[in-house]
């Protein structure tokens, strides 16, 4: 799971999850889960909780959760139901951190 974080969204606040751009136009979830064996996940409902921000240090910590389907492209429905849910999230990291 990788959560992309925009710059004016570094502060406490809830930011829906929708379906990923893959732009940095705002932030999302992207993930890479396999949870069916050949079947991939796509994160389409949720939320990133940021819970505290400290940009003296540099941290950010927070929760979130989202609801996943097989097919993105679709809305969620009886022929492309929710096949996973993701509950209970945590975070906590620094960044602008030189490797």
């Amino acid at each position: 799971i990788r959560i992309l974080i925009k710059r004016s969204d570094l502060k406490v606040g809830t930011y829906p999850i929708t379906a990923a751009t893959y732009d940095a136009s705002k932030t999302q979830v992207e993930m890479s889960y396999n949870s069916k064996g050949t079947n991939i996940q796509y994160p389409v409902e949720g939320n990133v909780i940021i819970t505290a921000v400290d940009t003296n240090a540099k941290t950010i910590k927070g929760t979130f959760s989202f609801n996943c389907v097989e097919d993105d492209s679709k809305p969620i429905s009886t022929s492309n139901p929710i096949t996973t849910k993701v509950t209970d999230g945590t975070f906590s990291y620094r960044y602008d951190v030189s490797n």
